[in-house]
């Protein structure tokens, strides 16, 4: 399936992958998908520890081992507060370069179905 959609010219996205069950039990699920050329967004909820420490931990090992690409807040309700929280979060534990990349990937994404660019700004 990967296969078939990076053929049409989609670069899939999976989003949330520090909260599937299936990756946090083999990570190497996750990195074939990675490897294949998916991108991953992980979310600031996830590193701000609001879905439990699980996730937040396999969140921290994502970003440690250079496996997501993006962070967005997933929050309805202030949005920019949770973000801006995780990018400090990720500057002090991974340093200001990965914060800064995920930053920048997320401003970057052009939404082929509507031609127009979303981006949550930090």
């Amino acid at each position: 399936m990967l296969f078939e959609l990076q053929i049409q010219g989609y670069k899939p996205i999976i989003a949330q992958p520090e909260k599937n069950k299936s990756f946090q039990d083999n990570p190497s699920e996750h990195y074939e998908l990675v490897k294949k050329g998916a991108l991953t967004q992980i979310s600031a909820l996830s590193l701000n520890g609001v879905f439990g420490k699980k996730v937040q931990k396999f969140a921290n090992q994502l970003l440690k081992l250079n496996l997501t690409h993006f962070i967005a807040s997933s929050a309805r309700s202030s949005k920019q507060l949770q973000l801006r929280s995780a990018v400090d979060q990720i500057e002090k534990k991974h340093g200001s370069s990965i914060a800064f990349t995920l930053t920048e990937n997320q401003s970057s994404i052009r939404w082929k179905s509507s031609g127009r660019r979303r981006t949550n700004s930090v």
